[in-house]
């Protein structure tokens, strides 16, 4: 008897040691789901629970002094902050030219601020105004006074007053508008878990940057506040339609207007470089067609400084009128005594240069009698660009008082995207963009000058920064003839459309259609390598015309007279004439 209680008693200790040894191991796992646990309601509410949290107004609008003053321009603001002097704001230079007002243009190295309007050109020193408190300096960087650049720029600002200082500034006068809620809150992010920014009053009308136009769980709209906040609220807490506001413009005297054709342009160069070349337009002209511009090669920069050459001549001019052609004389930079970026750079960076180029092209224009200037100028790298569009800007007084078309000629934007086509647009009247040397002279393999497909992203390209309106496609009259051999490096020589056609009749070339390139190619084996060719002729600017077509551009250009046949004249009048 007493062995079997002894037995039972072993068991219950066993037991007791068994669920000793099992209690650590439930504590760990109830340990682990509360733990996992508590991460589910975490994650949950972080996605389902809109956050309290906000943005610090200083930190958002670049406050730290005192005296500093928060810039928001269209929504935009202002990396370095303006400052309070005397009780006058005045706004960093350099982001009011970028974001503000172009025409207010900083020299930094001739310190001197050069402002353009639509028909007015304002050189200003800015050691000589500092006395004025047109501007001021401080920490390195240079600021100008509000008062002064309202003046000169269409725009209207309001100064918002409390912890945060700041005067949000619009230069849009055409916008949409939605009321907000009770609820609504302006967040950084375009969720419930951005930073607020701020909680608008009920009714208050904000300025619609981008909208999402459902109502669905998670739609959200950029907007921005009265008070210069840019941001997003959710749509649900967005009350009535959309209103679009047009506001009576502040300055409508500083609005850039353009002198445009009502017909389609088909404008020709043509390269003259002496009187004789003059003399002979009557001959140069025979056989074409449809053409209703035309852009003789008249000025050259000849110096570092700015000077101009110039074969300009009045008698030209009566010719070409007498054929109901007007006259856009051709200003280049590279047919001159300099030839160069850097000359092209010491010229447009100083107000002297540009000033000397445009005197000289201006006035022997309207000497001449002529209706326009076209802007060649191939030497501006990127560093230039900033004086190029100046450039322009100051040459758009003179041409715009003058009644002057002016264009502007550019290779596509996958070579020049640095030039700024949209501000170019914004002052002058035309962008010419040159849909030519696809491969050149120093190309490392062989190729098309002018493939379809480079033309079509060209046009596309530039209708990016450019009204279709404003411009203009220039499609080549000359292709290159190539010798290719597999020992050395390709070579090919440029040739018109006419002489093309003589080299195929004479090597009896045999002419396939390339669908890829939209042109016709040859090509013809010798014992000192295979020559190639693609070829522009009747068929492949037919194509291309088709594309400036489809886009809407306001025309075309060809380079040059001369080198055509004379059976492109009517392709390119025909297509013309569909628009």
């Amino acid at each position: 008897m007493r062995n079997k209680n002894m037995r039972k008693s072993n068991t219950r200790k066993r037991n007791m040691r068994k669920r000793q040894k099992q209690d650590p191991v439930r504590i760990v796992l109830l340990l682990a789901a509360a733990v996992a646990l508590i991460g589910i309601i975490s994650f949950a509410a972080g996605r389902f629970i809109p956050t309290s949290s906000k943005r610090d107004p200083k930190e958002y609008f670049g406050i730290e002094g005192r005296d500093e003053v928060g810039v928001v321009v269209n929504g935009h603001v202002f990396e370095t902050p303006g400052i309070t002097l005397n009780e006058e704001i005045y706004l960093p230079i350099d982001e009011v030219s970028k974001y503000l007002n172009p025409g207010f243009f900083y020299s930094e190295n001739e310190n001197m601020f050069i402002i353009t309007t639509p028909v007015e050109k304002i050189a200003v020193s800015v050691a000589d105004s500092a006395e004025q408190n047109l501007f001021v300096s401080r920490d390195g960087k240079n600021y100008i006074s509000y008062n002064y650049l309202y003046q000169y720029t269409d725009m209207d600002g309001d100064v918002v007053l409390g912890d945060t200082d700041r005067i949000v500034i619009r230069t849009v006068f055409d916008y949409d508008m939605r009321t907000v809620g009770e609820k609504a809150v302006v967040r950084e992010r375009p969720t419930i878990r951005g930073l607020v920014l701020e909680k608008p009053e009920a009714g208050t009308q904000v300025s619609i940057l981008e909208a999402d136009g459902s109502m669905d769980a998670g739609a959200w709209t950029r907007v921005t506040t009265p008070t210069g906040y840019t941001g997003y609220v959710e749509n649900k807490y967005l009350e009535g339609d959309m209103i679009h506001v047009t506001e009576d413009r502040v300055r409508p005297e500083l609005i850039y207007t353009h002198i445009l054709r009502e017909d389609k342009i088909n404008m020709v160069f043509h390269q003259t470089d002496n009187q004789a070349s003059n003399n002979m337009l009557a001959q140069s002209l025979e056989g074409v067609s449809g053409v209703n511009v035309i852009a003789p090669t008249w000025f050259y920069l000849e110096s570092p400084e700015g000077d101009m050459s110039s074969v300009a001549s009045d008698t030209y001019v009566a010719t070409a009128h007498s054929r109901g052609l007007s006259v856009w004389t051709v200003a280049n930079d590279f047919d001159g005594a300099v030839n160069s970026s850097k000359d092209t750079f010491s010229a447009l960076s100083t107000y002297a240069g540009r000033s000397k180029i445009i005197d000289t092209i201006v006035s022997e224009t309207v000497r001449v009698g002529a209706d326009g200037i076209n802007i060649d100028f191939e030497k501006v790298n990127a560093d230039c660009a900033p004086y190029f569009q100046e450039f322009i800007r100051e040459l758009s007084v003179s041409c715009r008082t003058q009644g002057l078309v002016l264009s502007i000629d550019a290779y596509v934007p996958t070579y020049t995207k640095y030039l700024g086509r949209a501000e170019l647009a914004r002052t002058a009247d035309y962008i010419v963009c040159m849909c030519y040397d696809e491969h050149t002279s120093g190309s490392e393999t062989a190729g098309s000058v002018s493939s379809l497909s480079f033309v079509q992203k060209g046009i596309r390209d530039t209708l990016k920064e450019v009204p279709p309106e404003q411009t203009v496609i220039a499609l080549p009259f000359f292709t290159r003839l190539w010798k290719v051999n597999e020992n050395a490096a390709p070579t090919s020589s440029a040739m018109g459309m006419g002489e093309a056609a003589a080299w195929l009749s004479e090597n009896a070339a045999n002419v396939v259609w390339d669908e890829e390139t939209g042109q016709n190619y040859a090509e013809a084996k010798g014992v000192d390598g295979t020559s190639k060719i693609w070829i522009e002729d009747a068929q492949s600017i037919s194509e291309k015309m088709k594309e400036v077509m489809a886009a809407g551009c306001a025309g075309v250009a060809e380079w040059k007279l001369g080198l055509e046949t004379q059976d492109i004249w009517q392709v390119i009048s025909d297509h013309l004439a569909e628009g």
